[in-house]
């Protein structure tokens, strides 16, 4: 079986059933300690409420194991009798995943009651055993005279010390302070000869210069903790080894205290990381809460803002799901607070919708209706009414709101193939309209020309004919596409306006018979200031008329004559007045 599985991906089922098959395995009691706890926490992160009785199964776990008790039917209490017929009749229930839990959990601490107990039974008679070493020990320090025996009495004792396991922790610090000080006692105090002694320090200095070794190389042992681990066990090697010389127990002991206090330096500095690294994750995901806590829930107006806003839930849920090697220990503190805004987040969205349900099929049958008389005009052939109803029925669709979305394409789709279909059949209807307005735009393009080349004879009255039936002839021609009606007449207007404008100032001046004296003129230059004035006043109130209308283009020609009338008067007075003042010189 795997000591360290991966839990994070089961559900609460299968981490029962992973609980029960922890318990029938045959692994040692601290590494299914290990297990069973991983699981227990996974457990209780999944809870989507909190689990009943949870304080009081803490508190139990928590307690010392050799006080807990076998769970048995009297501690259960008493049960209500049931009449016999209820009894044969009722069907048994299919114990929950909560209780399968309970009741696996009740076994393994029994069982973990039954471990402790009896480790520390045997710690106990580990330490009556070691107990009664110590007080032969305390005997071997006294004076004998057959050094021989004692010497293998001394040996035969420590194998003895070495083959018994652990004692209780509180009694470790003062058997083994016992147990050196009675070993030192041994070789200071008897008198054995220099050769012995000195084979027992050497055999103790190569078995402890060995445990130094052993400790160096753990320094390259990437995993502290489990570098961390193994010193320990060396650690409790050396106090078993007895003493060295004097002069190199310092020397000796100073070595094996340099390495230890590096690899409890590296010991300390991971955890120190690794809670650092927790904090770290920590605020992380409490930042990713309250993200979502703080959603402005009466701020989602539309299924719009809804979608996107759980497109940003989804995304954080990603970011909070993500792998660490801290995850399992920090999401036990997180991931309830977590689930919680985002259920209340969900939940909202729910609400929302569920409300919008009835504004949705509403919509959807305003749009069906639309559907339908666009598919009854869609084969009309009164272009212009028909054209204006579609489009007001497209006004319709635009200012209607949403619809469920599963109707949405279909409908759509219906609609715009009828609207496709009238306009297409509109667009073939009149392609001869088209042809031949695009025929007429090509002709008075051509007039125009033909008005560019003309170059004046001289006869006022033939070039004003000429001009004028060029003229007659741009009229004549029929209409021409809409978007180049003003384009196409302004450019006949500027080709045609200067040649124009000389005629008719000649033929003016004539009619204006300015052989007049200069009152005369002057009255009749104010009177058509006047008229002017007049005119462009009026023009101010077709400001919102198209340029074509015939109302603003008779103004527009009256305002021209005018202007020119003024012209040659101003003209003609200005003569008058030079005259005078060269006669009067």
């Amino acid at each position: 079986m795997e000591t360290n599985p991966n839990y994070d991906v089961l559900d609460r089922n299968s981490i029962v059933s992973k609980l029960q098959e922890v318990l029938d395995s045959n692994i040692e009691m601290d590494q299914m300690k290990n297990e069973v706890e991983n699981l227990k926490s996974l457990f209780y992160s999944l809870h989507d409420t909190p689990v009943e009785n949870n304080a009081s199964e803490t508190v139990a776990e928590n307690a010392p194991e050799t006080e807990a008790e076998p769970v048995t039917e009297d501690a259960a209490g008493p049960v209500a009798e049931q009449p016999a017929d209820e009894e044969a009749n009722k069907t048994p229930a299919e114990p929950s995943v909560e209780e399968r839990f309970k009741a696996i959990m009740a076994v393994y601490r029994q069982r973990r009651a039954e471990y402790q107990a009896r480790i520390e039974a045997e710690q106990q008679e580990n330490l009556v055993k070691k107990q009664a070493i110590l007080d032969e020990l305390g005997k071997l320090s006294e004076p004998s005279d057959n050094l021989g025996d004692v010497i293998n009495q001394f040996h035969e004792l420590q194998n003895k010390w070495k083959e018994i396991g652990q004692v209780p922790a509180q009694q470790t610090t003062e058997i083994y302070n016992r147990y050196k000080i009675y070993q030192e006692q041994f070789y200071d105090l008897i008198k054995i000869n220099a050769a012995l002694r000195d084979y027992d320090f050497k055999r103790n200095l190569e078995q402890k210069q060995s445990l130094i070794d052993q400790a160096k190389a753990l320094l390259d042992v990437e995993d502290v903790v489990k570098a961390f681990q193994s010193l320990q066990n060396l650690h409790a090697q050396w106090r078993e080894i007895g003493p060295v010389a004097k002069d190199l127990r310092e020397e000796i002991w100073g070595q094996f205290k340099e390495i230890t206090s590096e690899i409890n330096r590296r010991h300390m500095e991971f955890f120190e990381k690794v809670k650092q690294a927790e904090a770290a994750l920590t605020a992380e995901k409490d930042a990713l809460c309250h993200i979502v806590e703080d959603i402005d829930i009466e701020s989602l107006k539309t299924a719009k803002d809804w979608d996107e806003k759980t497109k940003q839930v989804i995304e954080l849920n990603d970011k909070f799901q993500s792998t660490n090697q801290y995850e399992h220990r920090v999401n036990s503190k997180m991931y309830h607070r977590y689930r919680e805004a985002c259920d209340k987040f969900f939940e909202a969205k729910r609400a929302f919708f569920d409300k919008i349900t009835a504004v949705y099929e509403e919509n959807y049958a305003k749009k069906q209706k639309i559907v339908e008389i666009a598919e009854q005009l869609k084969n009309s052939t009164e272009w212009q009414s028909t054209a204006t109803k579609l489009q007001n029925l497209q006004k319709q669709w635009r200012e209607i709101g949403p619809i469920p979305r599963k109707y949405s394409n279909d409908l759509w789709d219906k609609f715009r193939a009828a609207c496709d279909t009238f306009f297409e059949q509109r667009k073939e209807a009149t392609r001869e309209k088209t042809e031949t307005e695009q025929a007429n735009k090509e002709a008075k393009l051509a007039v125009i020309e033909e008005i560019k080349a003309f170059k004046p004879t001289g006869d006022d009255e033939a070039d004003q004919k000429a001009l004028q039936e060029l003229q007659d002839k741009f009229t004549a021609i029929g209409h021409i596409p809409f978007h180049d009606k003003d384009k196409v007449y302004n450019m006949f207007r500027e080709a045609i306006n200067p040649l124009m404008k000389n005629i008719r100032l000649i033929r003016r001046t004539a009619q204006l018979n300015l052989q007049k004296d200069r009152n005369s003129l002057r009255r009749q230059y104010d009177t058509l200031r006047q008229q002017l004035a007049t005119y462009e006043n009026n023009m101010g109130f077709f400001h919102n008329y198209p340029k074509d209308n015939p109302i603003i283009r008779d103004l527009e020609r009256k305002i021209e004559s005018i202007r020119q009338d003024i012209e040659i008067l101003r003209n003609a007075i200005d003569e008058m007045d030079n005259a005078e003042s060269q006669a009067q010189e």
